[in-house]
């Protein structure tokens, strides 16, 4: 194991040990110099130390406080799925983080598989990416992905994204949790929207009651990750299989920053889940790793294995060789359980404005 994949794993507390405990009050130190290097930055941008770019069109951020995934991805889409379908003309900003070896990230190919006919611009330089958008298109409004700490670009409404399996209990910031700011740091947040409700209902009030403590004027949303159906990527095909098909014994791999999250849907669609292999958020998998997985389908006396559509995207150029094991994406939705209208009111009226 690296020392990135085990840094990872005590990120995540995955099978914590005296190791990984230790190491974790070891780093303390280090999530207080953190904390303080991140409230320095923010003052120099928030008072004008740092220049900040301002676009003459609106900006809408959509990001989180945590690191891995908060739903930020199928947000992301889901909002610019409403923008095109309403006539607009929105352009999504993306750094691409962890590109894989064709050069692209996940993310990046999922909102381009998603979203056709929508312009992605991907760089770490969010300004200069508008600044090209703005002569090279018709673009109505920006779509930052992962902006609420790009503080180098003024945005007109910030949406923050919060998974509540996992914020629900970690209040430590990196490198001894998952925090990249704290929880005081959504007083900036004009959005709030609490994901996955559905796999952990029992820490939503909890969490909502905290929020509206912390920040009562903001506008509170809630959603769930639903599943809609299966992808059949074996044999270098796709076809599209109703959900029952995994209503058996199977095996599953992710990587994704929420793997938790994976489990319990699964678990919620009626499989017999043997085995989840998770990986590093983002990680670049190899024909190696296809081949260890169909050997773990075989130990574990499955013949399906379900990935994520996050991991998809990267496994589809191994399609041919899954060996006899039939390989599903599980595609999930983002869906509003609660605060749809007065979010797509917030955006309507800033771009009526």
């Amino acid at each position: 194991m690296s020392v990135r994949d085990f840094l990872w794993r005590v990120l995540r507390k995955d099978k914590p040990s005296f190791g990984s405990r230790l190491l974790h009050v070891l780093l303390l130190p280090f999530s207080w110099l953190y904390g303080a290097g991140v409230s320095l930055v923010f003052l120099a941008y928030q008072n004008g130390i740092f220049p900040v770019f301002r676009s003459s069109i609106p900006v809408i951020s959509i990001g989180n406080i945590a690191l891995g995934g908060a739903g930020k991805t199928p947000f992301v889409i889901w909002l610019a799925g409403h923008l095109r379908d309403r006539h607009k003309n929105p352009v999504i900003l993306t750094r691409g983080y962890m590109p894989g070896a064709d050069g692209q990230s996940d993310e990046v190919l999922l909102f381009r598989r998603n979203l056709p006919g929508v312009v992605v611009y991907v760089s770490a330089d969010r300004a200069e990416s508008i600044r090209l958008a703005e002569k090279e298109h018709l673009v109505d409004v920006f779509l930052m992905d992962d902006g609420f700490q790009h503080w180098a670009c003024a945005r007109n409404l910030d949406i923050v994204m919060l998974d509540v399996l996992e914020t629900a209990s970690d209040r430590n910031l990196l490198p001894c949790g998952s925090l990249r700011e704290p929880f005081s740091a959504l007083a900036r947040a004009d959005i709030v929207i609490l994901t996955r409700c559905d796999l952990a209902p029992e820490r939503v009030p909890a969490l909502r009651a905290e929020i509206s403590r912390l920040v009562p004027r903001v506008l509170l949303a809630e959603t769930a990750h639903v599943p809609q159906a299966l992808v059949e990527l074996s044999g270098g095909t796709e076809s599209v299989t109703p959900l029952s098909a995994i209503r058996k014994s199977v095996c599953a791999c992710s990587a994704i920053g929420s793997p938790e999250a994976f489990t319990r849907t699964l678990l919620q669609c009626g499989a017999d889940l043997r085995h989840h292999e998770i990986f590093i958020d983002h990680y670049d998998y190899t024909l190696e790793d296809v081949q260890r997985l169909v050997a773990l389908c075989r130990k574990h006396s499955c013949d399906t294995l379900v990935v994520t559509s996050k991991d998809a995207v990267k496994l589809r150029q191994f399609a041919g060789h899954f060996q006899g094991v039939t390989v599903y994406a599980l595609e999930v939705v983002i869906a509003f359980t609660r605060g749809e209208d007065e979010v797509l009111a917030s955006v309507n009226r800033l771009l009526a404005a």
